[in-house]
């Protein structure tokens, strides 16, 4: 293998600075990977969902939702513990039917938010 020396990693290096310079612009909102997103979601996959409430865990701020499969996030049907973000909605109990909203954030699904239970 050939050593480029300072002169020649140099070039290599200024070649690849001008090139990034030149590269496409890409639309606003748009990922390097071609991935649409608004500001307000910073890109993080958002997922809504219904399901009944089993459990809730106040102290550990977790929820477990007995759900339909949720494909986008490779989660199969049934019961999944998630920790949540945000206060839950006054009233909000085991047994309760509710919509929610998760988001991926660092690899492990979250709920971001959950609705008022839902008759039925």
């Amino acid at each position: 293998m050939r050593c480029l020396g300072r002169t020649g990693t140099a070039v290599v290096l200024a070649a690849l600075l001008v090139g990034g310079c030149n590269a496409p612009k890409r639309p606003k909102g748009e990922d390097p990977f071609g991935h649409t997103q608004s500001g307000h979601d910073r890109g993080l996959p958002r997922v809504k969902g219904s399901g009944t409430i089993v459990a809730i865990d106040e102290v550990r701020r977790t929820i477990i939702i007995r759900h339909a499969g949720i494909p986008r996030l490779n989660i199969p049907a049934g019961e999944t513990l998630f920790p949540y973000r945000d206060d839950l909605p006054g009233g909000t109990a085991a047994g309760d039917n509710v919509s929610f909203e998760i988001e991926l954030k660092t690899g492990r699904p979250e709920v971001i938010g959950l609705g008022s239970p839902i008759a039925g």
